[in-house]
């Protein structure tokens, strides 16, 4: 029998202390009490119910904190009297729920107070899964098989501060974990596993200061919503070690954050496939969002919709060393990274086999973007990388290998000042339309590498531009594609074309120590140029080396070949 509360007197030196005794108490069903419900009306604060291996068709709502310990066997029923009933429900801190397997119950837990605890549970064949309003929850290492309400996560916590680790969730109609932290607190959800669910399947957190969700799996899996995994309105959330795979879902998303300051870390997206509509891997809206060394890979939409491996809005974003590799096929566009905002930062990143409609390697749309050491290969009619924007550095990228209609490099937008904006070192080959084309003012290309493709080499639009050490050789078209006023041409080099090695429009431009070399129509082909200045180029062994001299203010040093009119190397 429990000692009841009393007064004790505890002499310390001259001074009498008044102290309240009570001591914690342990009930056991059937031992001390038949029920489950008995023992819960007999029981105080702090106490513990220890239940038996046995079925217990019971209902019971708790005011107390206690904690409800099941042994090995232990079967808590909420089917009996021709209903589904809720087998627990408390209204009370620090409520504990261990060891105990929850059998055809409606809801087999709800808990509205704060610290709660629900661990190395079972529940089959249930309704619902647990709920828990209240700071501090802790849920863990529980088994959810055949849950069958399909509005309802398995796991559903509101409060700040929750924990969510090491959970099973598999077979069910709707099986998923929502976390809100409702405007406060951090929020933990990581090494759960959710295999083969329909109609959910999904992990969300709301609201928390910062989420961590970390070392996840979903997979085999139907999944519904916004996205497989989300963290939505948190700053500084932190997704790391996630897996996804073979998951045919109507969610646009594999992982998506809103929020500032969010980090993505060495996640997979691996063969999700949205049967309608568009789909995007990773989907990032806030400022300073850093996504690195994640890999997604045999991805698409379907029904013309449009497949992303990852979008990022928000300025200065940092997208490092990711992989993204089978994208695409629903019929509309496919793009490896696609970021809006000032400031990005694009390394290192892999990106392979994008096959659709229109397709795009990389984009970034925002001023002073930085995109280097990057590949892009086996694409089709589009751009592998693409920039809109002033003051860009693109820098060291390799692209190759494009289909029909496919450009290397493509950018719009100049230079606030003369070499702010620098495209420089890039190597770009075996592609189906143009290797470079630059619109804008200001811009500085140096050492580019162009080589077999099926258009223009290098293109530019616009005045003012700088070019040096840039070499193409085997296009189509053009190599050297000049329009714009003011545009200087240092020690280019253009070899084997099947058109000019140099076509000028514009006014002023100069050509200083560049050579052309074995092209088809003319070498230097200054028909829309006026005031252009060539010193010490070399032009030769061209169809005509030198065409529109009527337009060139000086030649000085300029060395070409002519047989006259009508014997190759012809004279224009």
């Amino acid at each position: 029998m429990r000692a009841l509360p009393g007064i004790g007197i505890l002499l310390i030196g001259p001074f009498i202390t008044l102290a309240a005794t009570a001591r914690a108490e342990t009930f056991h069903v059937p031992g001390t009490h038949p029920t489950i419900a008995l023992a819960n009306a007999a029981a105080f604060h702090g106490d513990t119910i220890v239940i038996s291996p046995g079925r217990y068709q019971e209902s019971i709502l708790c005011t107390k904190r206690l904690v409800f310990q099941g042994l090995p066997g232990t079967i808590w029923d909420g089917a009996f009297d021709g209903a589904q009933h809720d087998q627990l429900t408390a209204v009370e801190d620090s409520v504990e729920v261990r060891g105990i397997e929850f059998q055809n119950g409606g809801r087999p837990i709800r808990i509205t107070g704060d610290d709660a605890v629900i661990s190395a549970c079972r529940f089959r064949s249930n309704g619902q899964g647990v709920l828990v309003d209240g700071a501090r929850a802790r849920v863990s290492q529980n088994a959810f098989t055949g849950l069958q309400n399909a509005s309802s996560p398995a796991i559903d916590v509101d409060g700040p501060l929750a924990v969510v680790t090491r959970n099973r969730i598999e077979n069910c109609t709707s099986a998923g974990i929502s976390v809100d932290s409702e405007g406060g607190g951090r929020a933990r959800v990581s090494k759960n596993r959710l295999r083969a669910n329909q109609a959910g399947g999904s992990i969300e957190v709301r609201n928390a200061d910062a989420a961590f969700i970390q070392k996840n799996l979903l997979e085999n899996s139907s999944v519904t919503g916004g996205g497989a995994i989300q963290a939505l309105d948190c700053d500084d959330a932190r997704l790391v070690g996630n897996r996804l795979r073979n998951l045919d879902q109507d969610a646009a998303v594999g992982l998506r954050v809103t929020g500032a300051r969010a980090e993505l870390t060495r996640n997979s997206v691996i063969n999700l496939i949205r049967p309608s509509g568009g789909f995007k891997g990773i989907f990032v809206t806030g400022e300073g969002a850093r996504v690195i060394e994640n890999r997604i890979e045999a991805s698409a939409g379907g029904d013309g919709g449009d497949s992303y491996g990852i979008q990022v809005t928000g300025a200065s974003a940092a997208v490092l060393a990711n992989q993204i590799i089978a994208l695409g096929g629903g019929g509309g566009t496919a793009a490896g990274i696609v970021l809006t905002g000032a400031g990005a930062a694009v390394s290192n990143n892999t990106i392979l086999r994008l096959h659709d409609e229109f397709t795009i390697g990389i984009q970034c749309l925002g001023n002073t973007a930085v995109v280097r050491r990057n590949t892009v290969a086996e694409f089709q009619n589009g751009s592998g990388i693409f920039v809109s924007g002033e003051d860009y550095l693109i820098s060291r990228n390799r692209v190759s290998d494009g289909a029909h209609g496919t450009t290397g490099i493509r950018t719009w937008g100049g230079a606030t000042s003369s070499g702010a904006a620098r495209v420089e070192r890039n190597r770009i080959a075996d592609l189906g339309f143009q290797g470079l084309h630059c619109q804008g003012d200001n811009l500085v290309l140096g050492n580019n590498r162009i080589s077999q493709v099926a258009g223009a080499g290098v293109i530019i639009e616009g005045a003012s531009n700088q070019l040096t050490g840039d070499r193409v050789k085997n296009a189509a078209d053009d190599a050297f594609r000049i329009n714009g006023d003011g545009n200087q041409l240092s020690a280019c080099v253009a070899r084997n074309g099947d058109r000019d090695g140099f076509d000028i429009t514009g006014t002023g431009n100069t050509l200083d120590q560049c050579v052309a070399r074995n092209f088809a129509a003319e070498g230097l082909d200054n028909g829309g140029g006026q005031s252009t200045v060539a010193t010490d180029c070399s032009l030769s062994q061209s169809r005509i080396d030198y065409a529109g001299n009527g337009g060139m203010a000086a030649d000085s040093g300029t060395t070409y070949t002519t047989g006259g009119a009508g014997v190759p190397p012809e004279i224009d």
